[in-house]
């Protein structure tokens, strides 16, 4: 690798957005903290040359007389982690909580240093708050919270910490319906158009109805409808030698009727695909014991 030319709020993005994706895996605890904290004392450091006062170690949560006291306490893990000059045997009592406290801030002090979130630190931003709004201002509450639609909020707030991070940074913003339309307009027919519009709608539905319904996460399925779209995804499952690790655990939930096959002998798909592909569909599952409801095919 070549060597690299970074300033010193690249540095801290990279360090903030590294500690965030370990927070949002269930990552170490220590290597997290290492890493809010460093990327949290440079935007302190630069924030304060500059006049601002509204970081952590600044905060007006802490009373003047008490903040280098509030400070040392703070720091006190962080100093541990990087020294061991004066105490090589040491120990300290570290509590992970107050890795939330240096990402939240530090990624709030990168924003007023000119930094606007990107997909990573978002998902922090938006997940911590939806989760924690005793902890936000009116304003923060209108910026996390109420700027997020209702059922979007209790969608969010249904998935674990790694689900919402899978989705929110695969397609982020709330735009993957539209990316995967717009992947799929090569044909110039209007209805067609439409209907491969709706079946993309449909195929990122049962991604969706599987978290909720079942506590499944097909993340595979996600990114295969952001690399391909909704009808290519369907094709190339179909097409595979054996199912999917998806139909799989969806045939051992119960949940056939949200497989790709299920949804490719829906009546309303026929123009999609040929009486082959449907004919395809149609044994997998009738081998997994799926019972057809109606004509389906």
């Amino acid at each position: 690798m070549s060597s690299q030319t970074i300033d010193k709020l690249d540095a801290a993005c990279r360090q903030l957005n590294t500690a965030i994706s370990l927070w949002f895996n269930n990552g170490d605890a220590v290597s997290i903290h290492t890493l809010a904290c460093s990327a949290h004392q440079i935007v302190h450091d630069i924030n304060h040359r500059k006049g601002g006062r509204d970081l952590l170690y600044d905060s007006i949560l802490f009373k003047d007389e008490y903040r280098l006291q509030a400070i040392n306490h703070l720091k006190k893990g962080y100093n541990f982690l990087k020294h061991a000059d004066d105490d090589p045997a040491g120990t300290v009592e570290f509590d992970p909580i107050i890795n939330e406290l240096f990402i939240m801030f530090t990624s709030l002090g990168l924003e007023l240093l000119g930094r606007k979130p990107d997909e990573v630190r978002g998902a922090f931003n938006i997940y911590y708050g939806l989760r924690n709004p005793q902890f936000l201002t009116e304003k923060g509450k209108a910026k996390f919270i109420d700027a997020v639609p209702e059922e979007s909020r209790k969608f969010a707030l249904s998935l674990s910490k790694q689900q919402f991070f899978e989705t929110y940074t695969l397609l982020p913003k709330q735009r993957e319906q539209e990316l995967i339309v717009r992947r799929n307009m090569e044909d110039q027919d209007a209805e067609t158009r439409a209907l491969k519009g709706r079946f993309d709608a449909a195929m990122f539905n049962i991604y969706r109805r599987a978290n909720s319904e079942f506590g499944y996460n097909p993340t595979r399925l996600l990114q295969m409808l952001h690399d391909h779209g909704g009808l290519e995804t369907a094709r190339i499952l179909l097409h595979a030698s054996a199912v999917s690790d998806g139909y799989v655990a969806l045939w051992e939930r119960g949940g056939l009727e949200l497989t790709v096959e299920a949804v490719i002998l829906d009546p309303e798909w026929r123009e999609l695909f040929s009486d082959e592909e449907r004919e395809i569909a149609r044994k997998r599952l009738s081998e997994y014991g799926y019972k057809f409801k109606g004509e389906l095919a």
